[in-house]
């Protein structure tokens, strides 16, 4: 039973390295436990731009699974950059996220 916990679970928001910040795991190793968990895929997320082609990438590496990609509407950016948006989807984006570290009260004292 344990072993089937997460079969067929679609994680729509993953943090993994390579990025700016340390991650306990990364894009390769995220896949390989997915796909091992028989998960029906995972959605990686990365605050400083596309994770769109990292997925593509890892897609090759886990055919059993899907992996798909974002972009988070940060500096790296452009920030709310609607060209970056309409390259992204056309490479397969599935989701766009507003500006998170970029966001005006992201670092605002309160």
């Amino acid at each position: 039973m344990e072993k089937d916990l997460l079969r067929g679970v679609f994680e729509m928001h993953v943090h993994c390295s390579p990025d700016i910040v340390p991650r306990k795991t990364s894009d390769v190793e995220l896949v390989k436990a997915a796909a091992a968990a028989a998960m029906g895929g995972v959605l990686v997320k990365s605050h400083t731009g596309s994770t769109v082609e990292r997925a593509c990438l890892l897609q090759e590496m886990a055919p059993d699974i899907r992996v798909f990609g974002g972009l988070a509407l940060n500096h790296p950016v452009g920030g709310l950059n609607p060209n970056a948006v309409e390259v992204f989807l056309r490479l397969g984006a599935k989701e766009v996220w507003m500006p998170t570290f970029s966001a005006q009260n992201m670092f605002d004292e309160r």
